[in-house]
């Protein structure tokens, strides 16, 4: 029903409207497709690293910490992923994925650190970055607002 009030709404706008509409699809649909293709690529990238660490076995600790921040990187295209799906299907945007996504890439540099060999200063920043996000985090999570149009009330659990 959604999608027929869409249709319905989108058939009234001008020419230009429905071309601007046309071509934000189309930019999503290729920022899609372009996750795909990140996903596989950071899939044989894992892969790879497991079993050179595996093979060689030089650097076992270094070799399973990159393989992990690799993971790490997975987990934050399938989130992109996710939301691209659900924008496409006409959900709204969540902000909340891009804190994910930057709450994902600050601990995979804290992971690395050692291997990296970062300063004191440079580690304790990242670790202040990642307290930070979590506070924005907890903040986005408390703000949620209900299909009904209340927002969430702190300790409140979502309805079903």
């Amino acid at each position: 029903m959604a999608a027929e009030k869409k249709g319905v709404v989108l058939k009234e706008q001008p020419l230009f409207l429905r071309g601007m509409y046309l071509f934000n699809r189309i930019i999503h649909s290729f920022l899609g497709v372009s996750l795909v293709v990140i996903a596989l690529l950071t899939l044989w990238l894992f892969m790879r690293e497991i079993c050179v660490t595996l093979i060689y076995k030089q650097k076992l600790v270094e070799g399973l910490l990159h393989a992990l921040g690799t993971l790490l990187i997975l987990w934050t295209v399938s989130e992109l992923i996710t939301t691209e799906i659900r924008y496409l299907a006409g959900h709204r945007l969540q902000v909340a994925v891009f804190v994910d996504v930057a709450i994902a890439a600050t601990v995979r540099k804290i992971l690395i650190a050692d291997i990296e060999q970062m300063s004191l200063e440079l580690r304790l920043f990242h670790l202040a970055a990642l307290v930070g996000l979590g506070v924005i985090r907890w903040l986005l999570t408390c703000a949620v607002v209900e299909p009904e149009g209340r927002a969430r009330q702190p300790g409140e659990k979502p309805s079903a």
